[in-house]
């Protein structure tokens, strides 16, 4: 995963990595400034990789149609030579209350991420 931000740097994407969004212009539907707590900038595209608080950039475009509720539980990171082996994600049945229960094919040398158990935190910390 690293490749993509070094790739992005070389094709001459500036990352701010100390500045917070604190407002987003749109005109006609299309993205003209955004407004950080260091500067203003010009741009045609944004990427909202914000996690936790990517749903306050979306509505701050006006698309915002959800809210992100942080979940924390635990997460392990198997062995590769363990006896349980998936070849895709897998994925609990939906539920209305989400328990974030997923295995995955892991790299080398992880060989399945599992997580589960997850419990909503309740609050999100007031920063990026």
């Amino acid at each position: 995963m690293q490749a993509y931000p070094e790739n992005a740097f070389d094709n001459g994407v500036r990352f701010l990595l100390s500045n917070k969004v604190i407002g987003i212009t749109t005109e006609g539907g299309k993205v003209k400034t955004v407004q950080t707590t260091g500067e203003e900038l010009e741009t045609k595209y944004i990427i909202n990789c914000v996690g936790l608080y990517c749903d306050d950039i979306a509505e701050m475009v006006g698309k915002g149609e959800y809210k992100i509720v942080a979940r924390k539980g635990p997460f392990f990171i198997l062995d590769k030579n363990t006896s349980c082996q998936v070849n895709h994600i897998v994925l609990l049945i939906p539920t209305k209350i989400p328990r974030a229960s997923i295995m995955a094919p892991g790299t080398r040398p992880a060989g399945l991420y599992t997580a589960g158990s997850a419990q909503a935190c309740g609050f999100l910390p007031d920063h990026y």
